[in-house]
């Protein structure tokens, strides 16, 4: 036998990247001498009988495959220094087995199981754990199994059993291949499906071995079923919306500047107190939805309506509250260094007028509490003294007596990290609860005297842990009074994730988002849509994207994100909308989203929604930049913008007969990307070519670079874009502009078949790529829920049997080729060597060959 290290390289890269930093197991000796191979076929071929392995069980008895017949099998090969083994084992739970930490963000195979509707401990089910490596990649032992099962729970299971393989196992390469995955075995001992690394076609285990399993059970729901047709669903269908229907009146009455008619809203509004089941009143669910949109248009509005009724408190206070919310957004969320002097000196300045605003609202109208109750915010940012805050407290409790708002502002005002200390704030909050013992929304202000008092701890986790039981029926009587107030329901949720209570977080989530919280409509929407990668929520599409819907009506910029990629690519039953999808955008953007400025940018790259318009594209992705609170997404976001300035370049200048008669400097790719060919700048005078056929072969060389950093592109978002049939409505608008500019162009006398050979060369690379990504998408989705390293290798394997497959490669290969033995026998001996090399290399760059 050959020596196995050079084949061991795989396991070997899989157990350094799984394992803990510093602790890589070292790898097995090489086998003395030739041994016989496990029973062929090994590795296991699907179709086939699986081989009639001879192992031995925990007890030191000896067990063969074949003897397994008549259940489901789920025989997994395990390295035990292997993290995602231990992973797929439970180690999330009960924790990592001889000092290896499983690897995060790995369900346990029980879990996986769970979410394709299947019992784990299903009696018709059995799971095969072979251990195939100890901790040290050695033959492991019958002792080794026994505190394996022990650790993970396995001997306490009738439908699990853990083996031990032996040398034979072990030093074959093709076992070393398959950790980590599953192999999926009928009733017949027939291999079904092969979820491992060695497989060269592996089978997902989320998106096909899990339903399989279900199918065989004949539990749960098959994912791969087509999903239901489903039809976006109107506003008028959720009730979140129709229930908001109160406040249009003054919405529109604001839109047509009828102040006098805003006023008497408000005054109504007022009447009605509070929305149900909710803390929130109506004037201020009206007054937000005014106060959402851009500040310098909304200030104007604001002027206007004070201008036209100075004497309404109503108009004031809402100015006031504008300049409040400016200044904060002036100041940022940080701490007091991480703002700039600039932000200082806004911060102050917004925030004196908005005082300034509430106090003649307040001395307008003295029932006006919500005035009263953004002083006391005024007070903080102001550092102004504690007796004025608790002036304006009193004034908005005298107001309105049963409001929580003006408490909570105090509260905030008295918290250690503005303008009081722990006692203070403890006592408050006391005091005001014991006021309110008819009324639990008053619970709140003991939440938050908790959550910073847990803020100063050097463990807050722990804090929040040890007063778990305290704090979560603190929100239960919240809820029993208040069942929408989605805050308690994300408190609740987050509780039990901090104890470890899967179940009863996702409980607390799924009430909160049928209930109405847009939140959690919007997060468990995609989870039920997309539930192949989330094992602990099973999958319903339908669901999912009715609750997407819910909350994308209630101005949920993630959702209407989320809604607009599955019409822009068709998902999920959707018939493909893009103008669609750029109208969700369009509003998730005026929102603030940076995503949705990604996403709207592609869609002006595409043409979706309106004429193809890259300057506008460049505009969003450089707004997305600024606007993206994440660093990874900022850079993605200027990442693109590059990518666009790139190629845009060689369309800038023009020649005066309208032939681009230049060539950039800078031929660098984008960013990301490699050119196959080693490019240098293209002489701008071709000594040796007249003038006129200098500028031909100057623009086809142009032509060539913008349409190979167009294709560089496009593969780039084939594996890692959001949305990738818009990737390929990008590349067939570039495409088809350079083919049309090129075809515009008159060649001059001898080069009208160069030319011809470049522009059926364009057209093969248009359809190329699109037999590519019709053949990428499906695998795209298996891949996806992988390891970056993992999903990177297969994703490389899978194309690199897609290429050879289309035969537009091959064929725009040959016409480039084409292309250049004409020009090179043309100027044969006419040109200088480097730019004859150069010419070359743009073809090749083109090339997909």
């Amino acid at each position: 036998m050959r020596s196995l290290l050079p084949r061991l390289a795989p396991l070997l890269a899989l157990t350094l990247a799984a394992c803990p930093e510093g602790a890589a197991p070292a790898a097995p000796p090489p086998s003395a001498a030739a041994r016989p191979r496990p029973p062929a076929p090994w590795p296991p071929v699907k179709g086939e009988p699986v081989p009639d392995l001879a192992l031995l069980d925990a007890r030191g008895e000896t067990v063969r495959l074949s003897e397994l017949g008549g259940r489901v099998l789920l025989v997994e090969p395990v390295g035990m220094s292997c993290a995602g083994c231990q992973a797929y084992s439970g180690g999330d739970v009960r924790g990592g087995f001889g000092g290896v930490t499983p690897q995060r963000g790995l369900s346990s195979i029980d879990d996986v199981l769970r979410a394709a509707g299947v019992d784990p401990d299903h009696p018709d089910l059995l799971l095969v754990q072979v251990l195939c490596f100890d901790l040290s990649m050695g033959t492991p032992t019958v002792a080794d199994a026994r505190a394996w099962a022990e650790h993970f729970g396995l001997d306490r299971r009738a439908n699990a059993l853990v083996l031990v393989g032996d040398d034979l196992l072990r030093e074959d390469p093709a076992t070393v291949a398959m950790v980590p995955g599953f192999l999926l075995v009928d009733r017949d001992g027939t291999l079904l499906l092969d979820a491992t690394p060695a497989s060269p076609e592996p089978d997902d285990l989320h998106a096909d071995l899990a339903p399989r399993v279900a199918a065989l059970l004949g539990a749960g729901r098959p994912l791969e079923v087509e999903a239901p047709a489903v039809a976006l669903c109107p506003p008028e269908e959720h009730p979140e919306v129709t229930e908001l229907a109160p406040r249009r009146p003054f919405l529109e009455a604001a839109a047509a500047r009828r102040f006098e008619a805003m006023d008497a809203e408000l005054d109504r509004l007022r009447a009605l107190g509070r929305l149900e089941g909710t803390l929130h009143e109506w004037p201020t669910l009206a007054l937000d939805a005014l106060l959402e949109r851009p500040a310098p248009a909304t200030l104007e509005l604001l002027d206007a309506w004070v201008a036209a009724r100075p004497a309404s408190a109503w108009a004031l206070g809402a100015r006031g509250e504008l300049y409040i919310r400016w200044a904060w957004a002036a100041r940022g969320g940080g701490y007091a260094d991480t703002v700039s002097e600039d932000g200082w000196r806004l911060f102050g300045e917004r925030l004196r007028r908005a005082r300034q605003d509430l106090e003649a609202a307040l001395e307008l109208d003295p029932a006006a509490d919500q005035a009263a109750t953004s002083l006391v915010t005024v007070a903080r940012g102001l550092n102004l003294p504690r007796s004025a805050a608790l002036r304006w407290f009193e004034a908005a409790r005298a107001a309105a007596p049963g409001r929580l708002q003006p408490y909570r502002m105090t509260l905030v005002y008295l918290m250690p990290k503005w303008h009081g200390d722990v006692e203070v704030m403890w006592a408050f909050a006391r005091t005001a609860v014991a006021a309110h013992p008819d009324d639990p929304a008053f619970l709140l202000l003991l939440d938050e005297a908790h959550a910073e008092t847990a803020r100063m701890q050097r463990d807050r986790a722990a804090y929040d842990r040890e007063r778990r039981h305290e704090l979560d029926d603190l929100h239960r009587r919240v809820l029993e009074r208040y069942p929408r107030r989605w805050q308690s329901w994300r408190r609740r949720a987050a509780l039990a994730k901090l104890a470890g209570a899967r179940a009863e977080e996702l409980a607390h989530a799924v009430a909160a988002a049928e209930a109405g919280d847009p939140w959690w409509q919007a997060l468990i929407g995609d989870y039920l849509v997309s539930g192949a990668h989330r094992p602990h929520v099973p999958r319903d599409v339908e669901r999912g994207l009715r609750l997407l819907c819910r909350a994308a009506h209630q101005g949920r910029a993630d959702a209407q994100v989320d809604l607009g990629e599955h019409l822009e690519e068709g998902r999920h039953g959707l018939a493909r909308d893009p103008a669609a999808a750029a109208a969700l955008y369009e509003r998730a953007a005026a929102g603030g989203s940076d995503m949705a400025m990604a996403a709207l940018a592609r869609c002006s790259l595409a043409g979706h929604g309106g004429p193809r318009d890259p300057a506008r594209a460049l505009r969003l992705y450089e707004q997305a930049a600024e606007a993206a609170e994440k660093e990874s997404w900022r850079a993605f976001h200027r990442l693109r913008a590059r990518d666009l300035k790139v190629r845009g370049g060689p369309r800038a200048v023009r020649h005066p007969d309208g032939f681009d008669d230049w060539y950039p400097d800078d031929v660098a790719p984008p960013d990301g990307q490699e050119y196959p060919c080693a490019l240098t700048p293209l002489p701008r005078a071709l000594e040796g070519i007249p003038p006129e056929e200098r500028r031909f072969v100057n623009h086809l060389a142009a032509v060539a670079l913008d349409a190979t950093r167009s294709k560089l592109v496009f593969f780039r978002d084939q594996r890692w874009g959001a949305v990738p049939r818009s990737a390929l409505d990008v590349l067939r608008a570039d495409l088809g502009e350079l083919h049309a500019r090129l075809a515009a162009e008159e060649a001059p006398d001898g080069l009208a078949a160069v030319r011809d050979d470049v522009l059926a060369a364009l057209d093969l690379l248009a359809r190329f790529c699109a037999r590519h990504a019709e053949a990428m998408l499906p695998e795209r989705a298996r891949i996806d829920g992988l390891p970056k390293d993992e999903a990177t290798r297969r994703w490389r394997a899978l194309n690199a049997r897609v290429f050879p497959s289309i035969p537009e490669g091959r064929e725009a290969s040959a016409r480039l080729q084409a292309a250049w033995a004409k020009l090179s026998a043309r100027y044969e001996g006419r040109w200088a060597p480097a730019v004859k090399d150069s010419l070359f290399h743009h073809l090749c760059a083109l090339d997909l060959y």
